[in-house]
């Protein structure tokens, strides 16, 4: 072996124990090194007792979680039943009132209707009895007139010197009489007519409350209706809402 080859030999060996005693006898990087794991787990340690507060916690909250959710949802129920009472009272009322104003409304209507009817009945009685009163006007001045010819043909037929030229008695009486029989006629035909038309007006009246009797049945038969099927409806939701309770 060589002098060079001994000394390269024996400097590696010298090299190698230093990094060997720098290991294994350097204190202060072992002490440092073992400070750093003692540091680690006690780190370790706390962190596992923050992670058991933490699931101690959540637990609780889980436990009073469970504990309140049946108080929540019964308070939630009651709030829904005492709501859908009120939508059911609601529902109710605007039924109620929308059944008074079409009540109000029929009854204004047919008396509106009543009122027309005697404004035409009344209207018609006037105008006879104005017809009427027309007619015996023109009488009595016929009735005047006729006394008027038969004084001054009395007068002519007392002077047998002049030529009469008038009508004779006979003729004025039968032409007066034909005329008070066509005032006759006129006034009973009038009277037929307001006859006519008191039986067409009483059988007017009897078909309109007829025909009104026939729709305040069928208003009746509609509310009737109407007020079962909300009865059952209400009835229907309250066991779905009974029965969901239940399940839960």
């Amino acid at each position: 072996m060589s002098i060079v080859t001994k000394s390269s030999y024996i400097n590696n060996i010298l090299v190698g124990s230093k990094k060997i005693h720098s290991i294994f006898f350097d204190h202060s990087t072992f002490f440092d090194h073992e400070s750093k794991l003692v540091l680690r787990e006690l780190e370790l340690k706390r962190n596992n007792r923050e992670v058991k507060e933490l699931d101690r916690v959540l637990s609780d909250l889980h436990s009073l979680n469970q504990k309140k959710i049946p108080e929540i949802e019964k308070l939630l129920n009651d709030q829904l039943s005492v709501f859908g009472e009120k939508v059911k009272l609601a529902n109710q009322q605007a039924q109620e009132n929308l059944n008074e104003a079409k009540k109000l409304f029929e009854n204004r209507t047919k008396r509106n209707k009543e009122r027309k009817k005697q404004f035409r009945k009344a209207s018609r009685e006037i105008e006879n009895d104005f017809k009427k009163k027309i007619l015996r006007i023109k009488k009595k001045e016929q009735e005047r007139k006729k006394k008027v010819e038969l004084k001054k043909t009395s007068k002519i037929q007392s002077q047998p010197k002049k030529e009469n030229k008038t009508k004779p008695v006979e003729e004025k009486e039968r032409e007066t009489k034909e005329l008070e029989k066509q005032e006759e006629k006129q006034e009973q035909k009038l009277d037929q007519e307001n006859e006519k038309e008191k039986q067409e007006n009483k059988k007017e009246e009897e078909e309109g409350d007829k025909k009104e009797e026939k729709q305040e049945q069928k208003r009746d038969q509609e509310n009737e209706k109407d007020k079962k099927e909300e009865k059952e409806k209400t009835e229907k939701k309250t066991n779905q809402e009974n029965e969901s309770t239940e399940q839960k």
